[in-house]
């Protein structure tokens, strides 16, 4: 994806700063996490409000595929009659929007990730985690609201979560190709601490080959899919 590519639609994500929670009342009777939502579907069963035991997720979007404006709205039935819920902006997203459950910030329950922005060869993704009864939103490390991975000639992006490393600690893996022709490469490595994301090393790359930089495209995170 070319560099103005790239800047056109993290200026797009980062207009995307609406967000609407809702929460079902207590008594409210749910057959399904959906509970009569259109173009609602399950995903996956997962605990995402960290009391060890599976929530029922759910999506559902609006808009065309590819349409450059649409919205996704994510679903978590968390117990009987309770269903916590919020709603997103997509930005000329195609295909599916559902990327998967992981562990990204150590703390207890699964983080879910959804795509809401695509370029020509990038793509940005909300991440939600479960904060006081209701899905927030998981800043990036770095301070950005979106995540983003890329395949381009010239960069590559890529997110990082070896299963042995230490809770909520990940890595991003940017390359990028200088005048010369050769690529480059920084791998950043985070740790979730204290409400926020740290900075606990960095590590350049020099020269990085092709190979590598292909390996370092997209999602490397038990639970999500690649790219």
């Amino acid at each position: 994806m070319e560099r103005g590519n790239r800047r056109r639609a993290r200026t797009v994500a980062g207009l995307a700063a609406l967000a609407v929670t809702a929460l079902a009342p207590p008594g409210a009777a749910a057959t399904s996490v959906c509970g009569g939502l259109p173009r609602c579907h399950e995903v996956v069963r997962v605990d995402v409000n960290g009391d060890g035991v599976r929530d029922r997720v759910a999506l559902a979007r609006r808009g065309a595929d590819g349409a450059g404006s649409g919205s996704v709205t994510v679903r978590v039935q968390v117990g009987p009659g309770r269903v916590v819920s919020t709603t997103r902006r997509t930005f000329f997203w195609s295909g599916g929007l559902w990327q998967g459950a992981a562990t990204l910030d150590g703390r207890p329950g699964r983080e879910l990730v959804v795509g809401h922005a695509m370029g020509a060869h990038a793509e940005f993704f909300w991440v939600l985690t479960w904060r006081a009864g209701r899905l927030a939103l998981l800043r990036a490390p770095g301070g950005g609201a979106d995540w983003g991975v890329d395949g381009a000639a010239n960069d590559v992006l890529g997110w990082q979560r070896f299963t042995a490393a230490p809770p909520g600690q990940v890595r991003h893996l940017e390359g990028e190709r200088q005048a010369d022709g050769r690529m480059t490469g920084t791998v950043t490595t985070y740790r979730w601490t204290s409400g926020r994301w740290v900075r606990e090393a960095r590590r350049m790359v020099d020269p990085l080959s092709r190979e590598r930089a292909g390996r370092w495209v997209g999602w490397h995170v038990k639970g999500l899919a690649r790219y």
